[in-house]
């Protein structure tokens, strides 16, 4: 494509950004004459180019779209809801001509002379509002047509930068665009270097005395700030996703008959560019059905004793490498029997089978495929592709969902899906095989934690026939032995309680579903670059992906979303046996905590979710700088700090101290630790008891009253820490 056009069409796209929330603004705000003017600047910009092209279509409706303005701005015509409806009926055609001309150089075989009839008359004080009405389901359908013809020609793949001609730019006084492609590459390149770093670290541990081993350090640290830095490139505020979003309410609110107000919350919050946009489609689909099936009519909310106008909440957080997004409705919420009896009519599951089930597990019976409770087909929903879809998409990215919901008060649906793809935090497995040793990979984003089954701990393992499960904390959760998953033909898997001693249970929490993994060995946490795997991988669906590690070894990344399957088989198996003691439908969702002793020798806790990774660091290798304690970690300088009262963990003999590292939002840092006791439930409420800053609160755990401490107060000291470093 001719280098000016795509300036062009870049200039014009940029434009067109802002054009829906300015004109939803002036829709609420019909006097304001500085929205005018700025949607008149925007148009005059795009028409004031297209000519010299030589695209008449194009030039043609965005001419009359600013005569239209034009008379708006000299106070001839008045912003009304026909005029409104025409102004994104018109910006909506520029769009499609664009990407037209994107895609071919050329402009779409569609007339639009309606439009521009239409464009005529309103001007002439006779804006129709049928008309308006009529031109722009024609020109919807013309769009959805050539969509559904271009789908059969291209398969359906995650958007690459070769598709894309986004501008990317710096968040200084100066921007530079470029190609998104060039950013791909860099990463591509980025990934590579991590790889080889790995292997020189693999290296040096073999030969700590080596004469490289400065240069391998210094090197290790320039990649990380090199990764570190190339991952900010891609990386996007959410609310990219979200711009269109008001726009769509308001047509929904027209469609509906219902009165909705949109809550945007946490568009500030950062994510990958491509995770960005693989989920802007699940997040229109819980949008539109919160509107069409969530909240009820005006008439409906008044009688139950609410406002007429429902809300619906998104909003987005960073906990620890993950990112939190929910779509919360304040409507009717979700009748679990109504589910259960259109489950049992469409054959999803038997009356004896809906009978056992809870409301928790009813509620997950919405992402079946072909599961709808609409009684007819809408424009909106209603055809049984909606929410299977959303749950399949989120989980190609290594995520998850939750539905949350109350009869007559909310429905929420939350998603949690990682930072970025392209580099991961991921705990190296190994099982013994006939011909050796096997390794995978598990994204540390699901792991809970481990567990090594020893004589005293052989109590807690029972097997039900085939199965096995583990009693944890008054939970029994069920237990999937790897090496029978990979290699179910294999004379080498699990036949009794007594195999899994010297095992080790990883803990993986997956949507609400805990469930154990039995491996023979773990290796190492490490950071890996995540390759795609051959095609003829497709049908084992809980392989994510490949990596290399620093030995050379090509390693298999495990897709604990995929994992459920053989849970499910585990469960169904155990809970049909009398022995079994403990119903998994029956086990309440209770909040853990890790429980670790202070310098001062009290046992304290922190909220399990908060706490990223356990670490040892040996006490000559913390260094002390301006009155903080710091240690050279992963590229980093990691904060590090203990109880102000008692002993200096850090003096003294040469020792390890076990560390917690925790994350809050991008900040990363450490608590140092005597030893970490357990992670234990709490068996009563959180209530704040004394003045403490540093405490969150006090609970009951094993019986005796434990202090809480605040992650976000931890957070705090770090930013007034570096700034006094600094």
């Amino acid at each position: 494509m001719d280098e000016l056009l795509q300036d062009f069409l870049e200039e014009a796209k940029e434009h067109l950004d802002s054009v829906d929330q300015l004109i939803l603004e002036l829709e609420k705000a019909p006097e304001r004459k500085d929205l005018i003017t700025s949607l008149f600047r925007d148009i005059h910009s795009i028409k004031g180019t297209c000519g010299m092209f030589g695209f008449e279509k194009l030039s043609n409706v965005s001419h009359k779209t600013e005569d239209l303005l034009g008379k708006m701005r000299e106070g001839e015509i008045r912003a009304t809801k026909e005029i409104i409806s025409l102004l994104f009926v018109s910006f909506d055609v520029i769009r499609f001509i664009l990407t037209s001309i994107e895609k071919s150089s050329e402009e779409p075989n569609q007339e639009f002379s309606k439009l521009v009839l239409l464009l005529e008359k309103a001007m002439g004080q006779s804006g129709e509002t049928a008309q308006i009405q009529k031109e722009e389901n024609t020109i919807e359908v013309e769009k959805e047509e050539q969509v559904i013809e271009e789908e059969k020609e291209v398969p359906h793949v995650a958007p690459t930068a070769e598709n894309e001609k986004t501008p990317v730019s710096s968040s200084g006084s100066e921007t530079l665009k470029v190609n998104l492609s060039i950013l791909d590459h860099m990463m591509n390149g980025v990934g590579e270097l991590v790889l080889a770093r790995n292997q020189l670290i693999e290296l040096l541990k073999k030969n700590e005395n080596s004469e490289f081993a400065n240069s391998i350090h210094q090197l290790n640290h320039i990649t990380s700030i090199l990764q570190e830095t190339v991952m900010k490139t891609r990386m996007r505020p959410i609310g990219e996703a979200w711009s269109k979003l008001p726009r769509m309410v308001r047509d929904l609110e027209r469609a509906t008959q219902k009165k909705i107000n949109l809550v945007l919350k946490g568009e500030s919050t950062e994510l990958d560019r491509q995770i960005l946009q693989c989920i802007q489609d699940p997040l229109t689909h819980c949008v539109r059905n919160s509107a069409d099936h969530g909240l009820e009519l005006p008439s409906d909310r008044s009688a139950t004793g609410k406002d007429e106008a429902g809300s619906i909440t998104l909003e987005a957080r960073q906990e620890g490498g993950s990112i939190i997004i929910s779509i919360q409705d304040d409507g009717k919420g979700i009748d679990t029997e109504r589910i259960k009896a259109k489950s049992i009519e469409k054959g999803i599951i038997t009356e004896e089978q809906a009978s056992k089930l809870s409301e928790e597990q009813a509620l997950q019976l919405i992402f079946e495929p072909g599961f709808s409770t609409a009684e007819k087909i809408t424009e909106i929903s209603g055809r049984g592709v909606g929410m299977d879809v959303v749950k399949t998409s989120i989980q190609k990215l290594g995520g998850s969902v939750k539905i949350y919901s109350s009869l007559g008060k909310f429905s929420k649906v939350e998603f949690r899906i990682p930072l970025t793809m392209a580099i991961v935090s991921a705990l190296t497995v190994r099982i013994k095989e006939e011909q050796g040793f096997s390794t995978y990979a598990i994204p540390q984003m699901a792991i809970s934690e481990l567990i090594q089954i020893g004589e005293n701990s052989r109590d807690k393992v029972h097997q039900v026939n085939n199965s096995f499960v583990i009693k944890l904390r008054n939970k029994l959760l069920p237990l999937v032995d790897l090496k029978k998953l990979t290699n179910p033909n294999s004379d080498q898997k699990i036949k009794n309680v007594q195999e899994l001693e010297n095992k080790t249970i990883i803990i993986l929490s997956v949507d609400d579903c805990r469930f154990g993994l039995v491996v023979d060995e773990v290796s190492a946490n490490q950071e890996i670059v995540v390759k795609a795997i051959s095609k003829s991988f497709n049908h084992i669906k809980f392989l994510s992906g490949a990596t290399i590690l620093g030995d050379g070894t090509v390693v298999l990344i495990l897709d604990p979303s995929h994992l459920i399957a053989a849970v499910e088989l585990q469960k169904a198996e155990v809970e049909n046996q009398e022995e079994s003691l403990i119903k998994f439908s029956d086990i309440s969702s209770i909040d853990d905590y890790l429980l670790f002793e202070t310098n001062d020798y009290f046992v304290k806790s922190l909220p399990i979710k908060s706490v990223d990774r356990l670490e040892e660091f040996a006490s000559e290798k913390i260094e002390r700088v301006d009155g903080m304690y710091v240690v050279q970690y992963r590229g980093i300088l990691l904060p590090l700090y203990q109880n102000s009262e008692g002993d200096d963990l850090v003096s003294g003999e040469n020792k390890m101290i076990p560390t917690v590292i925790m994350r809050d939002g991008e900040k990363t840092f450490g608590i140092m630790t005597r030893q970490v006791v357990d992670i234990a439930s709490a068996e009563g409420d959180l209530d704040k008891v004394g003045e403490k800053e540093e405490v969150q609160g006090s609970t009951v755990i094993r019986g005796k009253a434990t202090e809480v401490l605040d992650p976000h107060y931890f957070s705090k000291m770090v930013t007034e820490d570096l700034k006094r470093v600094s």
